[in-house]
Parts: structure tokens; sequence; C-alpha cells
């Protein structure tokens, strides 16, 4: 979903990688663009079972702060 880095794109997004896997979501870091990209897959805040970060920095955690934000209402 993701795999630019900090340094805004048009092109690509920041961190971010979605894996299926028996019926649950993982999401491996929530760079810029990933929340956007779940949306474009029709996966809502509700989906998302696991979500990993690689590390602290903004480029791979920035989506965060609106996915939790989201995920009040249905």
């Amino acid at each position: 979903m993701g795999s630019g880095t900090a340094k805004p794109s048009l092109e690509r997004n920041s961190s971010g990688a979605l894996i299926q896997e028996e019926g649950t979501n993982t999401l491996i870091d929530f760079g810029y663009g990933t929340l956007k990209q779940l949306l474009h897959l029709e996966i809502t805040y509700h989906d998302i079972d696991r979500i990993f970060f690689t590390h602290n920095h903004p480029d791979h955690m920035c989506d965060l702060i609106p996915f939790l934000f989201g995920a009040h209402y249905p």
C-alpha cells in the first residue's frame, strides 16, 4: 500500500502493508496514505485485527491518529 519515504510524493505513499490471511487483516506500519489505500480497498477501521510498527518514525506511524479517531464512528 506504500513503500515511499517521509518525503512527500504524488506517486508513492509512506510505509504500509496489509497482510490478509485466514480471515485476519494485519497491518504492518501505518505511514501517510495507508488509511486512504485501506478505504480504496473497502477495508474499514473495524476490519483491522492487528497493527505492527517496524519502528517509531512518523513515516511509519502518521496515519494512526486519524485511524483511531475514525474507529469511534460506525
